[in-house]
C-alpha cells in the first residue's frame, strides 16, 4: 500500500460541494424523496468493477457524511491499496435518503481519482530502475487538480 499524502480538509469539502451542487442541481435528491420514506436504512456496497490501485476513499466519505452525517463506515479500503475485480472497496449503512443521493457523486470521484492513480502505477512500474522520475501533468480537470 502507498503512503498517499493527505489533502487538506477545505479542498476536499469545497470539491464534495461543487459535485453535489451539479449532481443534485442545489437540491435534494427528489427522485429518492418521493418514493423512499424518511426513515428507511439501507446498506451501501461499492466494489472494484476492475483491477487498479484504490485513490478517492476519503472523498467519497465526504460525499456521504455531507448527505448523512451520522453515516456509519462497515469496511473501508484505504487509498493506494492494489485493487481485484469484484473486491468490497466501500461498505456504508445509513439512511437511504443520503445514501441514495450521494452515491453518483462518490462513485465518480472514486472512478476518476482510481483510474489516475491505476495509470500512474503503470507508468512508475515502466521507468522502475532507469532513474527516470516521474513527476507531474498540468493537463488536470479544472477545480479538481488537487484531488487529481
Amino acid at each position: 500500500m502507498a503512503n498517499t499524502p493527505q489533502l487538506p480538509e477545505e479542498v476536499v469539502r469545497e470539491a464534495v460541494r461543487t459535485a453535489l451542487d451539479e449532481d443534485l442541481q442545489g437540491q435534494e435528491d427528489i427522485s429518492t424523496r418521493a418514493v423512499v420514506p424518511e426513515d428507511r436504512m439501507a446498506q451501501a456496497r461499492i466494489f472494484a468493477k476492475a483491477s487498479g490501485v484504490l485513490a478517492g476513499i476519503p472523498v467519497a466519505l465526504q460525499v456521504f457524511r455531507t448527505l448523512d452525517p451520522e453515516v456509519q463506515v462497515v469496511h473501508s479500503l484505504q487509498d493506494g491499496t492494489l485493487l481485484e475485480e469484484g473486491e468490497d472497496i466501500l461498505v456504508l449503512s445509513g439512511r437511504a435518503w443520503g445514501l441514495l443521493g450521494a452515491e453518483r457523486s462518490a462513485l465518480n470521484f472514486l472512478a476518476k481519482l482510481s483510474g489516475i492513480a491505476t495509470l500512474t502505477r503503470e507508468f512508475v512500474d515502466q521507468v522502475a530502475g532507469t532513474g527516470v522520475a516521474l513527476l507531474e501533468t498540468r493537463k488536470t480537470t479544472p477545480g479538481l487538480r488537487r484531488l487529481e
